[in-house]
């Protein structure tokens, strides 16, 4: 018997194909505009939605900036903005500047305690907000495990302004105190005695924690109890905080710290203006004619793009300078004597000038130098001048 192949009519599905895609589409788009007004984005993948987050992203650098050139503020660091979905963003800032170095000795400027985030870890079976256990190995010779004390430690926080080192001395004041010390994501260091702490070299942004037992009434008092001679070591004398926000229309936020430090020179980048002539009289021999101090800060006397005129009292330098009317063979010379102070060490360094001046003041005697000069400045009466070799040989007249 032959068995035939049956082909029977199939009906159409196209009203009914038309109506799902329509009825997909109108979900889509309900989606979409709904995810808009929550500041969400989705894109449809293998007829899947897939949530994309908008918000707006801060991201800067800390800076270094000379202290000759803060005028330079307004212009210098401003952070890169960028949003997820393309969204108009705001930004806007916060600065407070800072005292560092010699001025910062103790829990003062920026490092005052106010400033320091804490928290506490609750030992005997309390609650850790830092996830650090109860029982924590202490880094010593006998690598004991030491228990949290019953009151618990306090966990200070606190962000490193610039570039430099902290240092500071541990004191164990009755019982035994457990303490430790952290840096950035490193393992904590604990210490149980009388010790000295000094930290390796920290940069801008680092983090510092430090712990200590809760045993005393307030952080200020457990800071102050247990921890002495707290410095932070740096050639910066202060640092910009910017606290930065950036803000979209659905009012999404980030944020970003930023650390301007201001760097310091030294007396070893000081250099002194070299000996020099003048036809001028001596009251208009002045440095702005024979020269001042120059702040050179490569060394280099050639390259002058990095050079500052010291010509009066800064922030860093304290300058003065005297005049001496001397004489010799050769004639008169204005002996200025340079003396710059740094505040901060407290070191001075002292240089000579010999400055050459006209020769007709070589005929004049002692008694008229006063109307010839205009500074005042008497020839000192003890000194022999019909012997030229009474100066001695390093403020004698300079070759010229």
């Amino acid at each position: 018997m032959m068995m035939g192949l049956i082909e029977y009519p199939m009906k159409s599905n196209k009203p009914l194909h038309t109506f799902a895609l329509i009825l997909l589409l109108a979900i889509t788009i309900a989606n979409t505009a709904s995810a808009q007004s929550l500041s969400q984005s989705f894109s449809p993948i293998n007829t899947q939605l897939k949530e994309t987050n908008c918000q707006p992203q801060i991201v800067g650098k800390h800076l270094q900036l000379f202290y000759r050139d803060r005028n330079d503020l307004p212009n210098i660091g401003q952070p890169k903005v960028t949003h997820s979905c393309d969204a108009s963003v705001e930004v806007h800032s916060d600065e407070q500047y800072h005292m560092l170095g010699c001025l910062s000795e103790g829990f003062t400027n920026y490092f005052a305690i106010d400033r320091w985030s804490v928290a506490k870890i609750k030992g005997d079976g309390g609650v850790d907000v830092t996830g650090a256990p109860n029982s924590i190995l202490v880094e010593g010779a006998n690598i004991a495990q030491s228990k949290v004390p019953a009151n618990g430690l306090l966990q200070f926080n606190i962000a490193i302004p610039a570039e430099g080192f902290i240092t500071f001395d541990w004191r164990n004041i009755g019982g035994s105190n457990l303490f430790g010390i952290q840096t950035n994501t490193d393992a904590p260091v604990w210490e149980e005695a009388n010790n000295n702490f000094f930290s390796m070299p920290l940069s801008a942004g680092d983090q510092l924690v430090i712990y200590l037992p809760a045993d005393q009434d307030t952080p200020s008092e457990s800071l102050n109890h247990y921890i002495s001679n707290f410095q932070f070591l740096t050639n910066s004398m202060g640092v910009v905080v910017r606290q930065w926000e950036a803000t979209d229309e659905e009012g999404n936020e980030d944020h970003f710290t930023q650390y301007i430090s201001i760097e310091k020179t030294s007396l070893a980048q000081l250099f002194f203006p070299a000996a020099t002539q003048t036809n001028k009289k001596p009251e208009q021999a002045t440095p702005k004619l024979t020269g001042f101090p120059v702040l050179d800060l490569d060394g280099n006397l050639g390259t002058t793009s990095d050079q500052y005129l010291l010509e009066e009292k800064d922030d860093v330098f304290d300058l003065t300078w005297t005049d001496e009317l001397i004489q010799n063979k050769d004639g008169f010379f204005l002996q200025r004597t340079w003396a710059v102070e740094d505040w901060c060490s407290g070191s001075t360094l002292q240089k000579t000038q010999i400055i050459r001046l006209e020769e007709s003041l070589q005929q004049l005697p002692a008694h008229q130098l006063d109307n010839a000069t205009g500074l005042n400045l008497h020839l000192p009466q003890q000194r022999d001048y019909s012997n030229s070799s009474y100066i001695d040989r390093a403020l004698s007249a300079p070759s010229f």
